[in-house]
């Protein structure tokens, strides 16, 4: 029996003297060069709250979630999780009905991590992927005291060994 290693992407978000900063958004995507999608350009159809979005050969699966840009409706804009419908089409749910569908220069992402740190500052993901692949991201803290500035991150996550970044953060106080 052959065993597939699924590796885990952890970022830990700190203080430079490394003190762990809890409770800061984290959103880390893939980056250029990726075999996941990297600001693949999409069209996208809405009928009610649900968003169909036709984008060849994704590669993506249920449950997947993607960053949408460019779309003209604030409905449509944001990180969904998928519902994979065919090779070249997946379903999202918007929080409410924009009435049209929207134009635009439209893209999508795919999403590796899209949260909030825990107590110790880390957040994680542990999914098979294809090939390593490029991430970016970036961190904050701004919805409770202490805040923290936008801290960047940027790295790879390995397909063949379990992968950790570090974003650190700077008091915004």
């Amino acid at each position: 029996v052959e065993s597939t290693f699924i590796p885990t992407l952890t970022i830990t978000t700190q203080l430079v003297d490394g003190t762990p900063v809890s409770g800061a958004q984290v959103l880390v995507t893939t980056n250029t060069g990726a075999t996941l999608p990297y600001q693949a350009s999409v069209t996208i159809s809405n009928s009610g709250t649900t968003a169909t979005v036709t984008h060849n050969s994704h590669g993506l699966s249920t449950g997947d979630k993607v960053l949408i840009k460019g779309a003209s409706l604030t409905e449509n804009l944001g990180v969904f999780t998928i519902i994979k419908t065919g090779t070249n089409t997946y379903t999202y749910t918007m929080g409410s009905s924009p009435g049209s569908s929207p134009t635009g220069t439209i893209v999508s992402t795919y999403v590796f991590i899209y949260g909030t740190t825990d107590g110790s500052g880390l957040i994680s993901v542990t999914q098979e992927l294809p090939a390593s692949q490029p991430i970016k991201g970036w961190a904050r803290k701004a919805t409770t005291a202490p805040y923290y500035k936008t801290g960047p991150i940027s790295g790879a996550m390995s397909n063949s060994a379990d992968s950790a970044v570090s974003a650190l953060m700077i008091p915004d106080e």
